[in-house]
Formats: C-alpha cells, structure tokens, sequence
C-alpha cells in the first residue's frame, strides 16, 4: 500500500511507513496522488439537499395558495355552495404551480409549494364535480320546464289550422250536417286532419247516398276553415262553386254554431255581392 503522507509504497501488513515513519491508518490501498492534481471530491446527498435555499417569493406564493386551496378543498364540502369554492380552489393552484416552478427555476425548497398544490388541486377536483353536477342538473330543470310549458301552450299554427285550446270548438262543428236549399236536402261535411286543419265539404244526395263534391280551388287544394272569434270562417277562389261558366269569383264561409246539434251555414260570394244563410241539423258526428 502507499503511505498517504508522502506517498511510499510499502507492504499490504506494513504498519508504518518504511520512509517517513508515519503510522499508515487505512488498510485499504490507495493510489498516490498526481502532481499538481487535487483530489476530487463528491457531495453527498445530504450536503445537495443542505444546499437548497430558502426563497422569499417561493414562500410568499406558496402561503397564498395553501391558504386559497384550503379553502376552496373544506368549502367544497358544504353542501348547496360548494361549487363556488371551484372559483378559489382554481387560481390557488394556479399560484401554487407559480411558487412550485419558481422553486425549481431558483433551486430552492418545494416542499411547501408542493403541498399548496397538492391542496389546492383537492379542492378543485371536488368542487369542480359538485359545479358541473349542479349546472347539469339546472339544465335538465330548464329543459323539462320547457317542455312543460311547450306542451301547455299551443303550437305556431298555419293559416287555417287550429290549436289545442280550440278542439272543443272544433269537436261542436266537426261532423255532418243536413240543410235545405229551395226544398231539396244538402249537406256539409267538417272534419279536422292530423295537421289540425280543418276541412269543407260540400254534398248531395245520388240514389240515397251522399256524394261529396270538391269544387275547383285557385292556389289550395281543398276549402280549409280557421276557427275566429267562436266560429269557423274560410275564404277561397272557385269557379264552379256556383254556376259562373268558368269565370273565377271569391267565396267567404262562415259557420256559427247555435248549438251542438245547430249551425248557421253562410256563404258570401263576389259573383253575388251578396251572403246566403242556411240552418243545418248535426245528423252525424
């Protein structure tokens, strides 16, 4: 082995150096050192960590979101306000991920920094759950209110369509009716489609059934009546609603329940400039 005071090389049992009559403490063997080149040394683990500093800004920052992150995690659990510690537990942890990074950029201590975010992190996790559960189940409530409402109120309706409120009105006119017209027995005919619009007929007798007739219409398929003020009123173009070889003229029916088995039927037409009334019976639903 080598003397470590100058540096003899001398047996491995050899208790003192053979040169410098120093005692030679290590049994282990050692190289001498080169001139001119210090030895090199490694800190320990324990040295790195004594070495960490303390940095104002770090503390600073991480007291602030320790403080907001508690209570944004204990506001979290009360129940009913919970979601609003989602507002305080978020920029705790924004500033305790500050405080963590300035730790690291500095080379400074984490630890408190560490559990700030820790803390905060908590608390917006749950809060965060409670907030989007309440605003989902607001949702829900608005939706099935509206519902609701939708389903209490009637519908945008055409033209000549009817809504919910009127079906009882409605239900008084739909049906058939008879009536007299220069003593020969007429007919009409009221029914109401699946769209809600309510459909005209008019009808004969042919060999003791009722034939129902459908005039030729300008701009419509059919003559189509809109409940106004209690009664059914309707307003179309024919030619052949009554004779007028052809020539186009504009027609206005009014019905005017008397009761629920009476009704005023009313036609105006422009070839006249006059309205005709006729009293028919209900004699089938």
């Amino acid at each position: 082995m080598f003397c470590p005071e100058c540096g003899q090389q001398n047996t491995d049992d050899s208790k003192f150096c053979t040169s410098c009559g120093k005692p030679i403490l290590s049994v282990t063997p050692t190289r001498p050192p080169s001139a001119g080149i210090a030895p090199t040394t490694f800190p320990s683990p324990a040295h790195v960590y004594t070495d960490l500093k303390e940095s104002g800004t770090v503390i600073a920052l991480s007291v602030v979101g320790f403080v907001f992150g508690l209570i944004g995690m204990l506001g979290s659990f009360i129940p009913c306000i919970g979601s609003l510690a989602f507002y305080i537990g978020i920029p705790a942890a924004l500033i305790s991920a500050i405080a963590l990074g300035i730790a690291y950029s500095q080379n400074a201590k984490k630890t408190f920094a560490v559990v700030a975010l820790t803390i905060s992190l908590i608390g917006v996790v749950i809060s965060g759950w409670q907030y989007f559960t309440i605003v989902s189940a607001g949702k829900n409530a608005e939706r099935e209110l509206k519902k609701m409402f939708n389903a209490e109120q009637p519908r945008v309706q055409g033209p000549f369509e009817t809504s919910s409120i009127e079906n009882p009105l409605t239900a008084t006119f739909c049906g058939i009716w008879e009536y007299d017209e220069n003593g020969v027995k007429n007919y009409l005919k009221i029914t109401k489609e699946e769209s809600g619009r309510i459909k005209f007929f008019r009808g004969y007798k042919d060999e003791g059934q009722i034939s129902w007739t459908e005039p030729m219409l300008k701009n419509t398929d059919a003559i189509y009546l809109k409940p106004s003020n209690g009664k059914l009123t309707g307003e179309f173009v024919s030619s052949n609603l009554y004779a007028t070889h052809g020539e186009e003229f504009t027609y206005k029916i009014t019905l005017d329940a008397k009761s629920n088995n009476k009704l005023i039927y009313s036609v105006y037409s422009s070839i006249r400039g006059e309205t005709d009334e006729r009293e028919a019976t209900k004699i089938n639903n």
